[in-house]
């Protein structure tokens, strides 16, 4: 696996995650591997990639940590 602590990529694609979390991951081209490779963004409740910066202005590319589910826990509404 490409990335980890460090590592520069760039987000070439907002994709479905496992064809049942919409936009639930991305495809992420980094600068020491040539190929795409996709990872979490809230599919299946988990964060594989941090976002760091952004070039230009967009909207829904940010995410809050404290806003996931913590899995096995109940939460009230």
């Amino acid at each position: 696996m490409t990335g980890g602590e460090g590592e520069v990529g760039k987000i070439k694609a907002v994709v479905d995650w496992d064809k049942k979390y919409h936009r639930g991951g991305v495809k992420v081209l980094w600068k020491s591997d040539p190929g795409l490779k996709t990872y979490r963004v809230g599919g299946e409740g988990c964060v594989d990639v941090i976002y760091t910066r952004m070039k230009e202005t967009a909207t829904g590319g940010k995410y809050y940590p404290d806003h996931l589910p913590v899995v096995g826990k109940k939460i009230s509404i």
